[in-house]
């Protein structure tokens, strides 16, 4: 069988590199830290490539089950271009989470952790179309439902982080927190656009695949 140039190979060394290398990278946080730091980056990448080696499936069941072209089409569609763009979004959400962790020891936390309060208090006066509206409940069931397991883990480590570094670390601004986590995932995931039917099926294998599977 001759190979399609169009087909996207669901393994790359880029990106599985790119997020081992950042495991390894200096970094600024307290000693008791680092092995948190590389712990948790090097999970996040590997919860993430299983979320979308299981995506293919998940969306073709979807495809295979739809009522209508047009929307067996939207999910065959989705199934490209997240295979076209799955390792970027690897990549920036393990960055991003490297970012937000050495952030926290960083000279400037407190200020930007005061910039953060007040970019968010001005975004929340904008108006939330029906999609974004959607996703967002979904989004706060799934980490309601992973905190409120996690509690008695996700408190006494936003106290250890906060005494060892910087910034202020309560359980909001933990980089590690479920909510963060999964911010940083939509974030990233953003830019491919997708339909809210495709999004919240993603939402769903990133609670099942990376969320659930941080559980304490």
């Amino acid at each position: 069988m001759t190979k399609d140039s169009k087909v996207v190979p669901l393994t790359a060394r880029d990106s599985s590199d790119a997020a081992v290398d950042a495991g390894k990278r200096p970094s600024a946080l307290p000693a008791p830290l680092k092995p948190l730091r590389e712990q948790t980056l090097a999970f996040l990448h590997a919860s993430l490539t299983a979320l979308f080696d299981n995506a293919d499936d998940s969306l073709f069941e979807m495809a295979d089950k739809a009522g209508s072209n047009t929307d067996q089409s939207l999910y065959f569609e989705a199934m490209r271009a997240i295979r076209l763009r799955r390792h970027a979004i690897e990549k920036a959400c393990v960055g991003r989470l490297e970012r937000e962790l050495e952030a926290l020891n960083s000279a400037t936390a407190a200020s930007n952790q005061k910039d953060s309060l007040s970019n968010f208090a001005l975004d929340t006066l904008t108006l939330v179309q029906p999609d974004e509206l959607e996703q967002t409940v979904a989004m706060d069931n799934m980490v309601n439902r992973v905190a409120s397991r996690n509690v008695h883990a996700l408190t006494p480590l936003a106290v250890r982080m906060n005494s060892l570094v910087k910034a202020t670390v309560d359980e909001s601004a933990n980089p590690l927190s479920p909510a963060n986590l999964a911010q940083y995932f939509v974030d990233a995931l953003a830019p491919l656009e997708l339909d809210i039917k495709v999004r919240l099926i993603v939402l769903k294998l990133f609670e099942r695949y990376v969320l659930n599977e941080s559980d304490a």
